[in-house]
């Protein structure tokens, strides 16, 4: 009875241990993926600085332009976004943002985000990547 028991365990538990990872194979995939990337591939990077002159600024230092980046700096330094989809399969996508200076066609610094959903078809907003997070 033991042995015939032992057998059942035996040929049953790589079974089970299938039919348990299976659905959240993805997930634990996705999941190391996306830290992958974030650790790589994710960031700011910063070309070029340039100088701003007074008008850009307020009284006490503050920036007149971070708000409403288009109506103020994005007239010379437009801001180019570009979204992607990283991996559809392990629920990743990514964004790239470009500051370019518009009279040269420089990019002056660029950030590229990632964002992981997980096992759900939608991707949710407050999973982005570790630079966003501050990490």
């Amino acid at each position: 009875m033991l042995k015939e028991f032992l057998g059942f365990v035996v040929l049953t538990s790589p079974l089970f241990l299938v039919a348990l990872l299976l659905p959240v194979s993805d997930e634990i995939a996705g999941r190391i993926y996306f830290n992958y990337l974030c650790k790589t591939q994710a960031g700011a990077k910063v070309y070029q600085t340039i100088k701003l002159p007074a008008e850009y600024w307020d009284e006490t230092g503050k920036a007149r332009f971070y708000l409403n980046w288009s109506s103020h700096l994005g007239k010379k330094y437009p801001l180019i976004y570009t979204p992607g989809k990283y991996s559809t399969l392990l629920h990743i996508d990514n964004a790239e943002f470009k500051f370019v200076d518009k009279k040269s066609g420089r990019v002056l610094g660029e950030v590229i985000n990632f964002r992981y959903g997980g096992a759900s078809t939608q991707l949710q907003p407050a999973q982005y990547s570790q630079f966003l997070r501050g990490a």
